[in-house]
């Protein structure tokens, strides 16, 4: 856990990079008007967080749910929740 800031550089680097782009896309689609305008960088952050849970806590989820662990169907439940509230959040449109 909190290893990310003793990344080597190159990959940090790299991280940045994807970041910025990854958000010079966003902004593009809300420019042309194919979603609502959000922070890129937020959102980005938003969805980090949503899939780093269930990496990170499944110990977490496996005990509020009851199950021993958690099984394929559960992992897609959630990327459909995750898909579902941001692109509906975003009110993305078809271009």
């Amino acid at each position: 856990m909190h290893g990310a800031p003793h990344l080597p550089p190159e990959i940090a680097e790299q991280m940045l990079q994807q970041t910025r782009q990854s958000s010079a896309r966003i902004q593009d689609w809300i420019d042309r008007g194919l979603m609502a305008p959000v922070d890129p960088q937020h959102l980005l952050f938003t969805i980090w967080a949503s899939t780093q849970t269930y990496a990170d806590f499944d110990w977490q989820i496996t005990r509020v749910t009851g199950k021993d662990q958690l099984e394929e169907e559960d992992y897609q439940a959630a990327a459909d929740l995750i898909c579902q509230l941001v692109l509906k959040g975003c009110e993305v449109k078809s271009p």
